[in-house]
């Protein structure tokens, strides 16, 4: 049975939480992504264990437990587990919970703490003042196993309705440098050699782009390539 334990079991404080516009309306799938993990941990003993921030309607969760997966989906917006809505009447608490991930959370199994072996994060990680990045990536590095893999997008663009606080901090983060910095401080190293296992189509976010051709969003894979734990 898996657990949470959390300082913070809602993100109160923020736009999404206030008008959740994006998790009311967004439980977006993609087995083509699966199937590219499903190729990428091949080599590795199951049972997986991945781990959805931002998880909002949960079936991606729900598609990786059909697939005989230990799945966990977080999101900071309780208005789905209210509502009743998607996957959450059949699986909060089990595997949907509330939680803020800008403050310190474990997640356990049986009481243990666990490690994942894929972390994802779907148009979230723009989501977050500048100021609590840092304790969102030591909880990413809290959770990922060696070598394991934390994999998402990110979305290069203000919105115009203040849901993209990143950037309400200065304009570094227009510029994947930035990002890069806020990965290597925790050892969540690029994977460049992975990135060929994910085409277009096995992603999931803002994958289209511009009018001008660049990317509404950043496609990321991050290795943890060290073994240093951050405890709870």
């Amino acid at each position: 049975m898996f657990t949470i334990d959390t300082l913070r079991p809602l993100a109160i404080d923020s736009n999404d939480y206030l008008m959740p516009f994006g998790a009311r309306n967004d439980n977006s799938a993609n087995p083509l992504f699966l199937k590219a993990v499903s190729q990428l941990l091949s080599s590795k003993s199951k049972p997986w264990y991945i781990l959805d921030l931002g998880c909002a309607g949960g079936q991606q969760i729900a598609d990786c437990l059909a697939e005989g997966w230990h799945a966990v989906g977080i999101d900071g917006v309780d208005f789905m587990r209210k509502s009743g809505l998607f996957n959450w009447p059949t699986l909060q608490n089990k595997n949907l919970f509330n939680c803020d991930i800008t403050a310190p959370f474990q997640l356990s199994e049986d009481g243990i703490p666990i490690v994942f072996d894929i972390i994802t994060g779907w148009e979230v990680l723009e989501h977050i003042r500048q100021y609590r990045m840092p304790a969102v990536m030591e909880n990413i590095k809290r959770h990922l196993a060696p070598g394991g893999y934390f994999i998402g997008s990110i979305s290069r663009i203000e919105d115009g309705l203040n849901f993209h606080v990143v950037f309400n901090d200065g304009p570094e983060p227009h510029n994947l440098s930035w990002w890069d910095k806020q990965f290597n401080t925790v050892g969540l190293a690029d994977a460049p050699d992975i990135y060929v296992q994910f085409p277009l189509a096995a992603r999931m976010g803002a994958i289209h782009n511009n009018d001008d051709g660049t990317p509404v969003s950043w496609f990321v894979i991050r290795v943890n390539s060290n073994d240093k734990a951050i405890s709870f």
